[in-house]
């Protein structure tokens, strides 16, 4: 708490003021005496759990909320919510460390998180115990979590000084699964043992049936197996995956989008289930790099990581016109659609179209491009009211190495697990990229199991097959190899093998 050491006006310092080595740096990226938002995060999460857990008089739940208002307070930027990497410790500015188009996508902060286990103080123990011990200050009259899911249970906190706002009884209450298991006037701490709790015959299976609600079916930011999206064409640097990550926003840079290569005069994205799936809505965002403020950060050049001779980057606009199919056996057919809004194609927000309900394994759209523009998608969603769990998919893909354990000659930790993870992106900002750089070898390798019984394929012509090993052939093995000349200090973005 002291202003000469970590606290400042604008929050808490990453060093403490009286360091030598403390130094206010004007631009990103340095953790020497800034305010970072993520830092403070992790300091005021430790100060929760001292509190919680240790006896000490050193601080009390008063400093821990006079620090989180100072660090709720410098979530703005002029007097709108707003956050960057850092601010400067006296006045709070973000200047030298805000992108545009990157910050305002960019929480670098736990504060949801804070308000749940620190304010309102749901404390997960590692136990069946449910243990609430709110940090929020005492003349507070009324707060509330509601709906929290926990370890196959419902709960809710509800502090009500006098009982009339939320009209559930006075004080501090826990509920879990709609019913009062734990209860005192004044704000405290407060203990569920789960185990023996029962409430309305619900148990602690997390296979549990839930209540239907609407679902995005078309998510995959795991990356799993399904939901499987392809696309008629893209290009390199914006493939089909993100499309269906979770997030839609409109810049090229950081990128977040589909863009296929417009060389025809449509393309299609094409989302497969895995399995027969209800369908009930569909949400279209497409790109428009035609609208709004420039793209004010410097995007890299087709030069800088592409060869030469590759293709380059169109705008992007919403298209002409778009229909949505839905795979019926042996064909797609056009789905039929109930309402579609905005009646025309709009780019930077939800094109909603709700469909008549329908039960399918793939569904597509089909985007037909703008003169002299090309059409394309920062996400799709594909939504249907659905109950948990949902159905496994009866088919996997043929990528027999997707999701595989994978190691490399140059990288043997997992890290080099993402080059099966079905991703692929050639761009600055991917981060699936593995590389030999600075290896002295002539060649690398890179090796994955494939599963039991897997007939190996060995180059004829290559002198340094392992010996024993037939071509095309030999015993079962978890896994195999084949190894090619990739001359020195190449990357490696992904692997693929089919047989």
């Amino acid at each position: 708490m002291d202003p000469e050491r970590f606290n400042a006006p604008a929050g808490l310092r990453t060093t403490e003021k009286n360091d030598p080595l403390y130094y206010e740096s004007p631009r990103c990226c340095v953790w020497s005496g800034n305010v970072w938002p993520y830092a403070g995060s992790q300091t005021l999460n430790a100060m929760a759990r001292l509190l919680n857990e240790y006896r000490q008089d050193e601080v009390d739940a008063a400093d821990w909320c006079e620090l989180s208002r100072t660090y709720a307070l410098s979530h703005r930027k002029e007097g709108r919510p707003y956050l960057a990497e850092a601010a400067h410790p006296e006045t709070g500015s973000w200047s030298g460390h805000d992108t545009s188009f990157h910050s305002e996508h960019y929480l670098h902060s736990a504060f949801v998180d804070l308000a749940i286990t620190g304010l309102i103080g749901l404390c997960p123990p590692d136990d069946d115990r449910l243990v609430v011990n709110p940090l929020a200050p005492l003349d507070w009259d009324r707060f509330a979590l509601d709906g929290v899911a926990y370890r196959g249970r419902t709960v809710s906190v509800v502090w009500d000084r006098d009982g009339k706002r939320y009209r559930r009884g006075a004080g501090l209450s826990v509920f879990v699964d709609g019913e009062r298991a734990a209860h005192r006037f004044d704000p405290g701490r407060l203990e569920v043992d789960l185990a023996g709790f029962t409430a309305r015959a619900v148990g602690l299976a997390s296979s549990a049936p839930t209540a239907p609600r609407p679902r995005n079916l078309a998510v995959n930011n795991d990356p799993d197996w399904y939901p499987a999206v392809s696309a008629s064409s893209f290009h390199p640097r914006y493939p089909p995956a993100w499309a269906v990550n979770g997030q839609f926003w409109y810049h090229r840079a950081p990128p977040n989008r589909w863009l296929p290569s417009g060389a025809a005069d449509e393309d299609w994205l094409e989302v497969d289930f895995g399995v027969a799936s209800p369908v009930e809505e569909v949400r279209l965002y497409f790109l428009d790099d035609t609208a709004g403020p420039p793209d004010l950060v410097a995007e890299e050049t087709p030069e800088h990581l592409l060869p030469e001779g590759a293709p380059s980057v169109r705008l992007a606009a919403p298209p002409s016109s778009y229909r949505i199919e839905v795979w019926e056996g042996e064909r797609f057919v056009p789905a039929r659609v109930r309402t579609q809004a905005p009646a025309l194609p709009a780019g930077r927000r939800a094109n909603r179209v709700e469909l008549e309900r329908i039960t399918t394994e793939r569904l597509r759209v089909v985007l037909t491009h703008p003169p002299g523009l090309v059409a394309g998608l920062s996400e799709i969603e594909v939504w249907a009211n659905l109950s948990l769990p949902l159905p496994e998919p009866r088919t996997r893909t043929l990528n027999l190495a997707r999701s595989r354990a994978v190691r490399t000659s140059h990288d043997p930790e997992s890290a080099a697990g993402r080059l099966t993870d079905g991703l692929t992106a050639f761009n600055r900002y991917t981060d699936r990229a593995r590389t030999a750089l600075g290896s002295a070898r002539p060649s690398h390798w890179v090796e994955t199991g494939l599963g039991e019984g897997r007939g190996g394929a060995v180059p004829r012509h290559d002198p340094r097959r392992r010996a024993g090993a037939r071509p095309g052939g030999g015993p079962p093995r978890p896994s195999h190899w084949v190894e090619t000349g990739l001359g020195e200090s190449r990357a490696v973005d992904g692997l693929d093998l089919h047989l």
